[in-house]
Formats: structure tokens, C-alpha cells, sequence
């Protein structure tokens, strides 16, 4: 006992000294386990991949062994950063099958950090065979895991391709209703392409507008020309036609043809031009009979409106051909003529000229 009492001063120290690492031996902080990597403690500085689908731009319907281009944003949302390092690169791996031609989409060369979006743009080919097919995607680390959240399905309906088929629509056309014997004329007929095929100029089977009329119209088929027309599109037609030289009434009509496979599609409405001479010289007045008389009381000589294609027997008050043509021809009440330029005529008792 007095042993003890020589070193109590001295083990009373320690004690003293011990005591506060003691305490803090004593305590005990709860840490709870990482949700990530699940050690208890961890700061955080754990790594993991997470993905969050932002939006997608998918068709609906393709044509069988079609192709389209499609969207798809994806969000990094882990704490990795997705790159395409082999051989754990990070892609957007179609769900379980190779339905559309392709199974993987590279993120690609730039490197997808934490927090941001990964916009993938690839091109998809339709099955073969028509049905109804589901679209969806994740992404996945090669190797080690498919991970975040995956893509909205999609069901795309696979229709069998259209048939290739030619075929044309008549649109519309300008044409002339009056002509001179031997007189040319510019006219426009616009056709649709509403069939599967293209036209082209290519040969041996180009694409032309042919005329239903023989060689009537001074030429026989016009080209489609260098521009393919793809279906559904309009191509117009502008072309120079000629005359027969015989006066009469003659038909006006076209369709299209491929050559060597034949003729297509609707006709263009017939329309009948109507030729007539007036261009023989008068013996008494001097001028082509054509300009002796104004049937429809504009003013105008018969002759000038046939050049521009019109109707002299029907009102043309209004029509812009007219707009700057000189009306220096005067005729009497029964539209027979009185006076042109510098020339003055005598009349007889019935109006009809019998001098100058």
C-alpha cells in the first residue's frame, strides 16, 4: 500500500493526460453507407454511370428496307464521364435486337461529362418485312454494365413499298384557241408525276410529253430535260407549236410516254385550235382581209387579236394581251373598216368600202 501511495502522484498524471483521447475513443459517428458504392463514410468521390432520356425524334411508319434519320438526347446524369476509349467505350445500344440496322451508336470522339446532354443522330433501315416493330434504347458501358434509364418505345409500323409504277395527273395547260396558217405559238402544259418513279432524259427509256396528234403541231414529244421529276412533284412544259397551214380546226392533245415502254397517265384536255387565213391581200384596199374587219367592236382588226391567239368574235375588254395595242383602225356600225393609219375609204350605200 505505501508502494501505491509512492507512485499515486505520478499515475494520477497519466490518468489525467489519458483521459481526453479516451473520450474521443469513446464516440462513436454514425456514417451511413454510400448509396453508389455502398461504404460507409465514402465523401462522395465514388464513381458510377447514370443516364436520364431527354427526348427522341422517331417516324412513326417506314417503307419496308426504307431508311430514315433519327434523334434521340440522352443525359449523363452518373459521375463518369462517357467516352468511346476501348474497350469500355459508352454507347446507345438498341434493346435486344438488330431490328433496324444497326445495334450500337458510338457518344463519339468528344467525351459526354457529368450533367451534360449527348444528342445521338443516326440513320435507322426498316425491316423487310412489313409488321409492327418496337423501337427502344439505352445506354450501356461495354463490358460492365447497361445502366440509366431507357427510351420511350416506339412502335413503327412497317408498310410494304409502293409498287414502281409510272403515272402522270394533267394539271393544266395555256394554249390558243385561234391561230394563222403556219404562225408559231408558245404554250405551257404542266403534268404531275404521281406515280413511284422518277422521270429523267436518261437513256435508252427517257421520259417525254407526247402529242396525241401526229405531227400536227409541227413536233412530236418534248423532253422532261436534264431536272429529274420525282413523284409527287409538277413539271411544266414550254414549248413552240406551228401552225398547219391549211385552214381548218384541229385538236390539241398530249400525254406522256416513256420511251420503249409506252405511253402513261391521264390525257391533257383536248382544245381545239381553230385556223383561219386572214392573211391574203385585199385587191381594193391594199391590206390583208384579216384587218378589214372588227368583229367583236373593240377596235381592234381581227388579224391582231388572231396573232395573240384570241377569239375576235368573243369580248376580250380586259384581257392584259391587249393592253398596248394601238387602236388606229376605225370601223362603221357593222364593224367594216373606214380608215386606217393614213388611209381614208369610200363608202357605198350598204357601208361597204369602194374606194380609197
Amino acid at each position: 500500500m505505501k508502494h501505491l501511495r509512492k507512485y499515486f502522484p505520478a499515475l494520477l498524471l497519466v490518468c489525467l493526460f489519458l483521459a481526453p483521447a479516451r473520450l474521443l475513443l469513446a464516440t462513436e459517428v454514425y456514417h451511413p453507407p454510400c448509396p453508389y458504392c455502398g461504404v460507409p463514410g465514402c465523401p462522395g468521390w465514388c464513381m458510377y454511370n447514370g443516364a436520364a432520356f431527354v427526348s427522341q425524334s422517331v417516324p412513326s411508319s417506314m417503307v419496308a428496307g426504307s431508311q430514315a434519320s433519327v434523334t434521340i438526347v440522352m443525359k449523363n446524369n452518373g459521375t463518369r464521364t462517357w467516352t468511346n476509349a476501348s474497350p469500355y467505350s459508352y454507347n446507345l445500344g438498341n434493346l435486344g435486337n438488330t431490328t433496324w440496322g444497326v445495334s450500337r451508336v458510338s457518344v463519339g470522339a468528344t467525351p459526354v461529362a457529368p450533367n451534360q446532354n449527348k444528342t445521338f443522330t443516326f440513320t435507322i433501315t426498316a425491316p423487310a418485312t412489313p409488321g409492327t416493330y418496337n423501337f427502344q434504347w439505352k445506354m450501356v458501358q461495354e463490358y460492365i454494365e447497361w445502366f440509366g434509364g431507357a427510351t420511350p418505345n416506339v412502335v413503327i409500323t412497317v408498310t410494304s413499298p409502293n409498287p414502281l409504277v409510272n403515272d402522270a395527273a394533267f394539271v393544266s395547260q395555256n394554249v390558243p384557241s385561234f391561230m394563222l396558217p403556219g404562225a408559231q405559238a408558245t404554250v405551257t402544259i404542266v403534268m404531275n408525276n404521281n406515280g413511284t418513279l422518277p422521270w429523267t432524259n436518261t437513256a435508252p427509256n427517257p421520259y417525254n410529253l407526247a402529242c396525241q396528234n401526229g405531227t400536227t403541231w409541227g413536233t412530236s414529244q418534248v423532253s422532261v430535260g436534264a431536272t429529274a421529276v420525282q413523284p409527287t412533284q409538277n413539271k411544266t412544259f414550254t414549248f413552240t407549236i406551228t401552225a398547219p397551214t391549211t385552214p381548218g380546226t384541229y385538236n390539241f392533245q398530249w400525254k406522256m410516254e416513256q420511251a420503249g415502254k409506252g405511253a402513261f397517265g391521264t390525257l391533257t384536255t383536248n382544245k381545239t385550235i381553230t385556223v383561219k387565213d386572214l392573211t391574203s391581200i385585199d385587191p381594193l384596199t391594199g391590206l390583208p382581209k384579216g384587218m378589214l374587219q372588227d368583229s367583236n367592236g373593240n377596235g381592234i382588226p381581227d388579224l391582231v387579236e388572231y396573232n395573240l391567239g384570241l377569239d375576235p368574235t368573243q369580248n376580250n375588254t380586259g384581257n392584259p394581251l391587249l393592253n398596248n395595242i394601238k387602236r388606229d383602225y376605225n370601223y362603221d356600225k357593222n364593224n367594216q373598216l373606214i380608215t386606217a393609219p393614213e388611209r381614208t375609204y369610200q363608202l357605198d350605200a350598204e357601208g361597204n368600202i369602194k374606194s380609197q
